[in-house]
């Protein structure tokens, strides 16, 4: 109880002006502020309504996440509102606080940084800016480790692009030695095609200060950069990116069940929460298949209107890259490709102008798929015949998928059983 509240509950005992000198307030001050009450409830009303939303967009049977903080819940709550109905994050993490609304916060267990006295000293080139020009001039990186119930972790090299926060390139393994950020860089140079003249920036853990990095970065041409030792602002936004991965897929268990569970949920979240690089310096805003994100553009660019499609029938699109399309069946007859096509129209919308690549399949070579294809506005297109590598994007979808839904088995016991490994790994 404040000492204007006590005023107000013992005035028609005492006199106002008593009372005012005996909690040593002034009556003006108290006027005023009795005066203000109405002003008071309206905005608490206010408040209460604004917990409401921020409720709702932390639900997650409403399509919400409750790892959502402040600032994530001020960008929902102001995504497609009028110029008067936005809100200031201020006001936002004020009501998260007083009604108890937190996001999750997860705090670091496992040292994965690890110093390398014995090596030169490496630059600082980002000085904390972690802004940039254009695509392919600035990255960040860091590991981090991902629990498993058992007790042991994985653990998750990355290569974020700070011109859209994209992740272009990562690596998860069940160690820390220098390969796994070796792989993670090489992921980003094959998604780049070069990296030549780019700025790398990292930590002073061994793995960025050993010889076999500084090698591979000369051999790409890329910029070493690191901060100050034991400082993580110095590498801030893949320390937020980090803390975002794990609380958005644990979402606040402490671990993952087992090795399989941790790969698959971090193989299907990049590529479904990363920004693309049409959108300079967009916020690292989570997207989900079901609530799309205001980190994008409202529409494409026209040169990233590319499918490439596998024998497997899974239309994949190569801007993000994701799974749009896809279809099972007992046969390989055109029906599957064709099904696997409709199926990715109507995620999209329309596939008009879009570019579809396959390999030579009798499928893709049929007249019923080149009239569906007409019919759809899609353009097609084909690599060379018996050339894997012409279509090497769907092909190692293929693979990752084998991989992480059969477990090494040579095969699946039933038809059901692979449906259900298929569609609950999609």
């Amino acid at each position: 109880m404040s000492r204007l509240e006590f005023v107000a509950d013992h005035r028609h005992a005492f006199e106002v002006k008593r009372l005012c000198q005996s909690v040593e307030v002034s009556r003006s001050s108290y006027y005023a502020w009795e005066t203000a009450a109405p002003g008071r409830a309206e905005r608490a009303a206010a408040d209460a309504a604004l917990a409401a939303q921020i409720r709702a967009v932390q639900d997650p049977t409403q399509g919400g996440d409750r790892a959502y903080g402040a600032p994530r819940v001020t960008a929902e709550l102001n995504d497609g509102v009028t110029l008067q109905d936005r809100v200031n994050h201020k006001r936002v993490a004020l009501v998260m606080r007083t009604h108890h609304l937190p996001g999750l916060r997860l705090r670091r267990r496992v040292l994965t940084t690890v110093p390398e006295p014995a090596n030169a000293k490496v630059e600082d080139l980002v000085k904390r800016d972690f802004t940039a020009p254009a695509a392919n001039v600035k990255y960040v990186g860091d590991i981090t480790y991902l629990p498993l119930a058992c007790g042991r972790n994985l653990y998750l090299a990355t290569v974020i692009d700070c011109y859209s926060r994209r992740l272009v390139g990562w690596a998860v393994a069940d160690h820390v030695r220098t390969d796994l950020i070796t792989d993670a860089l090489k992921d980003a140079a094959a998604t780049r095609g070069s990296l030549s003249g780019a700025i790398f920036h990292g930590d002073h853990g061994a793995q960025y200060t050993s010889r076999a990095y500084a090698e591979l970065c000369i051999k790409l041409g890329v910029r070493q950069s690191m901060g100050a030792v034991g400082s993580s602002t110095d590498n801030a936004l893949a320390e937020s990116f980090n803390a975002t991965l794990k609380r958005e897929l644990l979402h606040g268990a402490a671990a993952w069940s087992d090795e399989l569970s941790s790969r698959r949920d971090v193989f299907r979240w990049p590529p479904a929460t990363t920004p693309e690089d049409a959108t300079p310096g967009a916020a690292n805003k989570p997207r989900t298949p079901t609530r799309p994100s205001t980190a994008l553009p409202s529409s494409t660019p026209p040169n990233h209107q590319k499918r490439v499609q596998d024998q497997g029938s899974r239309p994949i699109d190569c801007y993000s890259p994701r799974l749009v399309g896809w279809s099972i069946a007992d046969h390989m007859r055109t029906e599957l490709v064709a099904d696997a096509l409709r199926a990715a129209v109507q995620q999209r919308g329309s596939l008009r102008g879009a570019v579809f690549h396959s390999d030579h399949g009798a499928q893709y070579g049929s007249r019923d798929y080149a009239q569906l294809c007409h019919q759809l506005g899609v353009k097609r297109s084909m690599g060379a015949v018996g050339t894997s590598a012409d279509n090497a994007l769907a092909e190692s979808f293929n693979a990752v998928l084998k991989r992480e839904t059969r477990q090494g088995a040579a095969h699946w016991d039933t038809a059901a059983q692979a449906r259900l490994e298929v569609f609950t790994w999609i």
